[in-house]
């Protein structure tokens, strides 16, 4: 536990009257239960309100991952894949889309009760303080939201949370075994979501720096890199056996069993052009987003989080730069991320935000007007709760399965059916494991988009646009049954369309639509 030691400076002590009794407002004793109490309330909050059936984005498409052990997209998440099917063996519920949000509910819960031992254990056992700043960030929109979803994200701040806490351990009682843990836990973690490179940039190096040898420095790296590798090397053990659910088969000329595409794909291939993305002015224009962002999910607690690096950097001041640049790490990457949905990546840049919300309160309440800040910050949370139930939570979403549930009726059989990545993946979910309309041949035109972009890398975006619609063009011509698209958009202004719901509707060939197009492409994912 570390106690402030530095005093505020005389015109901070002036401006604000700072109470007398210096044992008013004691550090209360770090074995009473409220990291447990948190963890419960948010995992409460969390299974509450879960989405109770498949959901859309990526969700559908790793709950398939999961089950069949398959090949999903970039980076693989082979972590992911093995945690998640473990879990998938408890029987909580009879739909295996839904046992996968609960594991996102728990791992969001995990990272709750970690982010209260991290900032316990760095600015002291304060209740007020380390609940409130803990609940802020449990209860933002973005965490919330991807804690009730099969999601990435949970898992990821749980393990980076699990890595920070371990090395705060180690800072106070230097123990070998500690880093020997982290650097498990890093394995794990480089294996799970690439993200956790950008934190290990600022952790890995200092944490080697403090090793007492370099025997210790030379196994973390040996630790850290051999569990990498071994789950990695999972994908293309995968890959060879042609598991059902796989997105580099047809769409992408790629194999992992060849070490260039293996690299290609644990890199983010299939994203690549989308980093780094932005020119100059875009790109400061995407930083002022990250601050409506951040302004949504904190509210108050943004500014009240300045006020804690302020005081943060007088009593702990390395372990304030870490965090300093952990945050603007994440920040400045994600931001440079050209794709439609970073405003939720933003999730290790909240966690650190957190701890500094946590430091501000703390110092907050040294002062008389404790009074006022309690209360003021028990509705912060009610507010936060309140403003955040219906965004965040999916207790009754059952739109996404609906739909597809709507559209494959309505769907005849051996049809083509033709969307993109949103309605596809829960599509396909529904036909291999609930066995509806599994002869319906599905194309994601999102996945050939980013296949046409990785198979032409100098083409301009039209040219791209071109060859994903002559693609289109050709599989409707070429399937000899009938054709429907999710999203008319796809095929507007080439083909004669019948509407069949709103979310559905009839490709109507003529004798002359397209009659020179050759049925030899590829047309169709497995």
């Amino acid at each position: 536990m570390r106690k402030k030691t530095n005093p505020l400076s005389p015109f901070l002590n002036l401006a604000r009257l700072r109470a007398d009794d210096p044992h008013e407002f004691r550090v209360s004793s770090g074995r009473k239960p409220y990291g447990v109490a948190v963890f419960l309330i948010a995992l409460f909050v969390y299974v509450l309100t879960v989405s109770p059936a498949v959901y859309t984005y990526d969700s559908a498409e790793l709950a398939l991952g999961v089950y069949y052990q398959g090949i999903i997209h970039s980076s693989g998440y082979p972590a992911y894949l093995l945690l998640g099917k473990l879990f998938l063996y408890l029987p909580l519920h009879p739909d295996y889309a839904v046992r996968l949000n609960l594991f996102s509910a728990l791992m969001g819960a995990a990272t709750v009760y970690l982010l209260y031992k991290i900032i316990a254990e760095l600015i002291g056992y304060r209740p007020l303080a380390n609940v409130v700043a803990v609940l802020l960030f449990a209860f933002s929109l973005e965490v919330w939201s991807h804690s009730v979803v099969a999601e990435v994200y949970a898992l990821h701040t749980a393990l980076i949370a699990l890595a920070v806490y371990v090395w705060l351990v180690h800072d106070a009682n230097p123990n070998v075994r500690y880093l020997t843990i982290i650097a498990a836990v890093f394995g794990i973690a480089f294996a799970h979501h690439l993200a956790s490179t950008l934190v290990a940039l600022v952790v890995y190096p200092y944490l080697l720096w403090q090793a007492p040898k370099w025997r210790v420095r030379l196994t973390m790296i040996a630790i850290t890199g051999g569990i990498t590798l071994l789950l990695y090397l999972y994908l293309p053990l995968r890959f060879a056996t042609n598991p059902p659910i796989n997105i580099l088969v047809p769409y992408f000329e790629r194999s992992l069993l060849r070490p260039d595409d293996l690299i290609w794909h644990i890199r983010g291939g299939m994203f690549a052009d989308r980093m780094l993305a932005y020119p100059l002015p875009e790109y400061l224009l995407e930083l002022m987003r990250f601050g409506g962002y951040w302004l949504r999910n904190f509210h108050l607690g943004v500014f009240i989080g300045i006020f804690g690096i302020g005081d943060l950097w007088r009593r702990y001041r390395s372990f304030c730069i870490v965090l300093l640049s952990i945050f603007c790490i994440q920040v400045l990457f994600f931001s440079s991320y050209a794709v439609f949905d970073k405003k939720t990546m933003f999730h290790t840049a909240y966690m650190v935000w957190a701890i500094f919300i946590a430091a501000g309160i703390a110092s907050l309440l040294e002062y008389r007007f404790v009074r006022v800040v309690s209360p003021a910050l028990i509705v912060l949370i009610i507010v936060q709760l309140a403003v955040n139930w219906s965004p965040a939570g999916h207790f009754r979403d059952v739109a996404v399965a609906d739909r597809i549930e709507h559209t494959l009726h309505h769907t005849s059989d051996d049809a083509l059916l033709i969307g993109p990545w949103t309605a596809i993946w829960p599509t396909m979910y529904y036909q291999k494991i609930k066995r509806l309309q599994p002869d319906v041949t599905l194309i994601n035109y999102t996945v050939l988009g980013l296949a046409v972009r990785d198979s032409m890398p100098d083409a301009e975006q039209e040219d791209w646009d071109d060859v994903v619609r002559a693609h289109i063009d050709r599989a409707i011509q070429c399937h000899p049954h009938d054709v429907y698209v999710v999203e008319p958009e796809a095929v507007e202004g080439r083909h004669k369309l019948t509407r069949i719901s709103d979310d559905l509707y009839r490709v109507e060939r003529t004798d002359e639509t397209n009659t020179s197009i050759e049925c030899n492409a590829i047309t169709a994912a497995d």
